[in-house]
């Protein structure tokens, strides 16, 4: 009787140590997967690098060289550094330059002005980065006061020959680029008032 109950005991303890091995063993494969897939996941977030090198070189083989350049704002945002995109950053930089002074010359200056202010708000920091642009960052200032004088010129005259509309209409042109440009601030001024007067006292020569 007690071979019996022994043997009985034996039987049931190997059973239940086989059966709890089987559940042990199945469990955690899924476990160690999601785990590996979270981990990959946060070195993928916490390493913007690669994929925003990646995002901007595109964006500038395609031509769209704004996009580019916020593209890069945003990696830089997102904690990448100048040197960790200097292939990318200094292309983005000089196109924007390129572009500038190709808009100048053609006397588009309110175009100008607006990449070259692109290009400053880029400027960099490292000197590595800095020797391999195309422009210092005085005469990038240069430029965007340039641009701004230009414009400035061009409504004076519109505004000298009583065309005030086209003047304010030219002289605001200047603010995205040179918000605090105080010639064109003051002279949008004394033209608005200038114009709500004279539809006051003459609305037929208003325009």
């Amino acid at each position: 009787m007690r071979i019996v109950t022994f043997t009985g005991a034996c039987c049931l303890t190997l059973t239940l140590l086989f059966s709890g091995c089987s559940a042990v063993i199945n469990v955690p494969g899924p476990v160690v997967v999601e785990k590996d897939n979270e981990s990959q996941e946060a070195r993928k977030a916490n390493n913007p690098i690669p994929d925003a090198r990646k995002t901007i070189q595109r964006l500038l083989d395609e031509g769209s060289l704004v996009k580019a350049q916020d593209a890069l704002r945003d990696a830089l945002g997102r904690g990448a550094t100048e040197t960790s995109l200097v292939d990318v950053y200094t292309q983005v930089a000089n196109r924007l330059l390129g572009e500038a002074a190709r808009a100048e010359g053609e006397g588009h200056f309110d175009t100008a002005g607006r990449f070259y202010r692109m290009a400053l708000g880029l400027y960099p920091k490292s000197s590595q980065l800095r020797t391999a642009l195309v422009m210092t960052e005085e005469a990038i200032k240069l430029k965007i006061d340039e641009c701004a004088d230009e414009l400035m010129t061009s409504g004076l005259v519109a505004y000298r020959e009583g065309d005030l509309a086209e003047a304010v209409a030219v002289w605001e042109k200047i603010s995205p680029f040179y918000p605090d440009y105080a010639p064109s601030n003051v002279a949008i001024k004394t033209a608005k008032q200038q114009i709500e007067n004279l539809e006051r006292l003459a609305p037929d020569k208003a325009d």
